[in-house]
């Protein structure tokens, strides 16, 4: 073999073997997202989606007209507007009530959605009754297309009492018969009594003694019964006065600490925490401090208020009166040194005079951004001023403030701490007077 046939052999395989690898090349395809056998993750819901009715609890009785039904049902995980589906005994649906969009949302592991609303029962739309002659409704929350469990309902029917319907019936009967040849006249006269008889009455005047035989009969049948006497078979049924509703009662709204307090107000003194689950009976409503408050029965208490925001109500709430809300209760205070006595001078201007100026501690925290705070609150009354100032040394402000209010103050702060609040009053743009109260925090609680 030359050495040219070697060379143009190997020129050949090398070019045999570049064509070779460019089939190859073209014979590797990228795979589609299709072909790929590792497709993307799929987003899997944590907390699935559920709906639960808070109010009216299972189980509760209602009166058709008193009051409409406070509903609210909670849906996590879901948005969106909520519908009330009112059902009877039977699953028929009789209303639906748009309850609209969530009236908050809480962000607590996820979207927690509150829905609010009221649904008024009337007989019209009443459904099947039970044993007891109460009707029953079946209550559920949808959104989304996704139901709250059911929660029952009973309402108290009225229903009238039958008619009495009195029969009365009187057959009387009178017979009289007269035999004779002579010519005679006879009238029988039947007189209806309580034991009716008959009379016989008989004229003749004879040319012949005549035989004459007067057989008067009478039976006559008197059926009475003055006595009504009722037709039918009245079924046992509760019959309910719509002026003797149910009593009203509230209860603490789930979640809240409900703080019942001495008198209608924020600022009153607190009593004890309202325990859950508990119904407290009302005895009265206030609404004189800009919101509406009840009246409670507490066992040792003389007066016992809760906010109406704080709680739930059930029964006859519509018809509770309203009663006077009582004094404010003021402590007397350190005792001032003793002066020299001013006798008032007749006709003349009464100068400025501060009334009173005092704090009281509430033994109950209060919670302020998920931390337990101990509160506690300043009173004052000026008169015959020009201008009253309010100095805190906690907020390092001074402010102009009215003769006569109240302020709620919540520190957040450590212990050992103490706070200082003046009141100033001034009279010609001069300061005339003031006086200072200091709280002193000693380790959780002030004094």
């Amino acid at each position: 073999m030359n050495t040219q046939t070697w060379w143009q052999r190997l020129l050949f395989i090398s070019i045999l073997m570049l064509l070779m690898a460019a089939c190859d090349e073209n014979a590797t395809t990228t795979p589609t997202p299709e072909e790929n056998n590792n497709p993307e993750p799929q987003a899997v819901a944590i907390n699935p989606p559920r709906i639960w009715i808070d109010s009216p609890l299972n189980n509760e009785m209602v009166v058709f007209g008193s009051a409409p039904v406070q509903i609210v049902a909670h849906a996590s995980s879901l948005m969106g507007s909520a519908l009330l589906n009112v059902r009877d005994a039977n699953g028929e649906l009789l209303t639906t009530v748009d309850l609209g969009d969530p009236s908050e949302v809480e962000r607590t592991g996820g979207a927690l959605a509150r829905y609010e609303g009221e649904w008024l029962p009337v007989e019209q739309e009443a459904g099947a009754t039970n044993d007891e002659g109460l009707v029953v409704y079946e209550l559920t929350v949808e959104v989304g297309g996704v139901a709250s469990g059911p929660v029952y309902l009973y309402a108290l029917q009225a229903t009238p009492t039958p008619s009495p319907t009195a029969t009365a019936t009187v057959t009387p009967t009178a017979t009289a018969t007269i035999t004779g040849t002579a010519s005679a006249t006879s009238t029988a006269m039947p007189t209806m009594s309580a034991t009716p008889t008959a009379t016989v009455t008989v004229t003749a005047t004879p040319t012949s003694i005549p035989s004459l035989t007067a057989s008067p009969t009478s039976t006559p049948t008197t059926t009475s019964n003055p006595s009504p006497t009722g037709t039918g078979t009245a079924t046992p049924v509760i019959v309910f006065d719509p002026k003797d509703p149910i009593p009203c009662q509230v209860e603490a709204i789930r979640g809240i600490e409900v703080v019942i307090r001495v008198g209608p107000g924020d600022n009153r003194g607190p009593l004890e925490v309202m325990k859950v689950g508990t119904r407290y009976s009302v005895t009265g409503k206030n609404d004189s401090v800009g919101e509406n408050w009840w009246q409670i029965v507490v066992a040792g208490a003389a007066q016992a208020w809760v906010k109406d925001a704080d709680v739930r109500e059930f029964g006859g709430c519509g018809l509770v009166p309203t009663v006077d809300a009582p004094d404010v209760t003021r402590p007397s205070g350190p005792t001032r040194p003793s002066g020299p006595t001013n006798t008032p001078v007749p006709g003349a201007t009464p100068g400025p005079v501060i009334h009173y100026f005092y704090a009281d501690y509430y033994q109950l925290p209060t919670v302020v951004n998920d931390v337990y705070v101990y509160c506690f609150n300043i009173y004052w009354s000026v008169e015959y001023v020009d201008a009253v100032y309010l100095t805190s040394s906690y907020e390092e402000t001074t402010e102009g403030v009215i003769g006569v209010d109240s302020r709620r103050i919540c520190p957040d702060i450590g212990a050992n701490i103490s706070l200082s609040y003046t009141i100033t009053i001034y009279k010609a743009g001069v300061a005339v007077d003031s006086q200072t109260i200091t709280i002193y925090y000693y380790g959780d609680s002030a004094s």
